[in-house]
């Protein structure tokens, strides 16, 4: 074997003892005239190829240090998907094991006939008896505690929410270990994918198909007693809109608009329940959140369904509705940021429709006056694929619901 001699003046400076820093390039020219003008030769710098090294090592711990919390969110999400494909997959075999999962709707299939009054017309209900009145005791607290989450969400934009969240991480990654601090998030999203997917599978109860009615159905107004209407919107309706919106720059945090909000809950307590014991012919209510007049801090409005002006008159003139009024009377000059208003239609028979396909019930459907059947009583929806309940013109009592056959058959 072989061992070739170092020379110590030509060799690396760091070979030699010496320092890195210190080091001087050595230059050469060439003097037989046979390279011209001179080459500069710099020695490589070792010590700082070493020095980048150690930086990128360094750079690499710190990544590393901030996935390591990752892999137990990634095992929950890939459970969650391996469980959410293994239901799909069994779904799609036909071998029903999550049939018993998905909520329960109720198809127009089964619906049972009413006799009808006068001979005139057989309307088919969408939902079977109950011995107990609907809605009694059904309606109120879960709903205000929706709108009042929704209002909240509605009052800032999405970045501030964003900035709202950052801020609070931030919190905790200076008070808690790094791996600590980025859990609560990576948990709560992998909880809610997680949830959704097995939902999705049919490993858990759909909760957003809570309440809905599977299949093609119409609402009608019955009798003030109960009696099951034979004719298509042969009753009137009145519709009468509130609405709220705070314009001030604190938006629903504005002097007032609290004020607004209690007496507008006040308002539909009193329409669901009786004002003082007194029925104002009312039939149902939905709020809602207008979504597309500017970013935050939207126009809120309730949509209350009368049986006539008369009845929505009468509420008007009421101890609730006088008492908010009163109020409002009071402050509108202190508080010119408030803004109210209201519309209302009075539409007589024969000059309304509705109807609703695989949905929950809302708007006039919703109505709190069920309808006296036999075995009890139930909501006021009817079979909308049969009779002049087929169609828009049949529902307004102008044709008997075969305006529509030239299309071909309907898919419900």
């Amino acid at each position: 074997m072989t061992f070739a001699a170092i020379d110590l003046k030509t060799a690396p400076s760091f070979l030699k003892g010496e320092s890195v820093d210190n080091r001087q390039p050595t230059y050469t020219q060439s003097t037989g005239g046979q390279e011209s003008p001179a080459k500069i030769n710099a020695k490589p710098d070792h010590g700082a190829s070493i020095h980048k090294s150690c930086r990128c090592r360094r750079h690499i711990t710190v990544v590393v240090n901030l996935f390591r919390p990752l892999p137990i969110s990634l095992g929950l999400m890939l459970s969650c998907l391996c469980s959410a494909a293994f239901a799909s997959t069994a779904g799609l075999l036909g071998t029903g094991l999550f049939d018993a999962a998905e909520p329960k709707s109720v198809n127009a299939a089964g619906s049972r006939s009413i006799p009808a009054r006068n001979g005139m017309m057989e309307f088919s209900q969408m939902l079977g008896p109950a011995a107990a009145r609907p809605f009694e005791g059904q309606r109120g607290r879960s709903e205000h505690k929706t709108l009042q989450y929704t209002i909240l969400r509605d009052s800032c934009s999405l970045s501030t929410w964003l900035a709202i969240g950052a801020v609070g991480q931030g919190l905790l990654v200076a008070c808690l270990p790094f791996k600590y601090a980025v859990l609560p998030a990576q948990a709560l999203l992998g909880y809610r994918l997680g949830k959704a997917l097995l939902m999705h599978g049919g490993l858990l109860k759909n909760s957003q198909a809570e309440g809905v009615i599977q299949g093609k159905f119409t609402a009608q107004v019955p009798g003030p007693d109960g009696a099951v209407p034979t004719l298509p919107s042969e009753n009137p309706i009145c519709l009468l809109v509130l609405a709220a919106r705070s314009n001030g720059p604190l938006g629903i945090f504005a002097p007032g608009f609290r004020e607004v909000g209690k007496y507008m809950e006040s308002m539909r307590a009193a329409l669901e329940d009786g004002d003082d014991g007194v029925d104002h012919g009312f039939l149902c209510q939905t709020m809602y959140l207008a979504a597309n007049e500017r970013p935050t801090a939207n126009q809120l409005m309730m949509m209350c369904y009368f049986r006539s002006a008369d009845d929505a008159h009468a509420f008007a003139h009421g101890q609730t509705h006088r008492k908010a009024w009163e109020w409002w009377v009071g402050i509108t000059q202190r508080y010119p940021h408030l803004s109210i208003r209201h519309e209302l239609y009075d539409v007589p028979a024969g000059h309304w429709e509705n109807i609703s396909i695989n949905s929950h019930p809302a708007g006039l459907s919703g109505m709190n006056a069920p309808v006296r059947c036999e075995g009890g009583w139930t909501r006021p929806l009817f079979d909308a694929r049969k009779l002049n309940l087929r169609t828009t013109m049949g529902r307004l009592g102008h044709t008997d619901g075969s305006d529509n056959e030239k299309y071909g058959p309907e898919p419900y």
